[in-house]
């Protein structure tokens, strides 16, 4: 729940505060964007990149260490989620990486904002699978302790 919450979190923000900085400072010039684009690329890697490890990780292991009240096609279903984000986010890296390398386009901006909605709806997806998993885990032990 709280890799599923902490990368939903993340996907926002990224989604709708750090790309949308992209096209302001390519009107300060190639460089701002240059150094902007580096120093958000150089530092994702630390601050998301385990936790989405951790969490794809975390509802793989799921597949083989049952919970009770949870049903299999739920994990299943998320399983599925975290192999659709590693399949969407090259096309969302592959601009950003243009960009990086060419200057800031509109074309690339277009292209990376696509793919990023994308990954944030298959966030959003995963957030709230989690949160049915957590429901239906209290449940359970409430009624076990009744």
């Amino acid at each position: 729940m709280a890799t599923s919450w902490y990368n939903l979190g993340g996907g926002w923000v990224v989604h709708l505060v750090c790309y949308p900085i992209y096209p302001d400072m390519s009107a300060y010039g190639p460089q701002a964007f240059h150094a902007y684009s580096y120093g958000y690329l150089s530092r994702w890697a630390t601050a998301l990149g385990p936790n989405l490890g951790l969490m794809c990780l975390t509802w793989a292991t799921l597949l083989w260490v049952p919970l009770r009240n949870v049903p299999r096609r739920l994990v299943w279903v998320t399983v599925g989620l975290c192999v659709a984000f590693v399949a969407v986010t090259p096309p969302a890296a592959f601009a950003q990486g243009d960009m990086l390398y060419e200057g800031f386009s509109k074309h690339q901006y277009a292209r990376l904002m696509l793919w990023s909605s994308f990954r944030t709806a298959i966030f959003t997806l995963i957030g709230v699978l989690a949160l049915v998993v957590m429901r239906r885990r209290l449940i359970s032990t409430e009624s076990r302790s009744m």
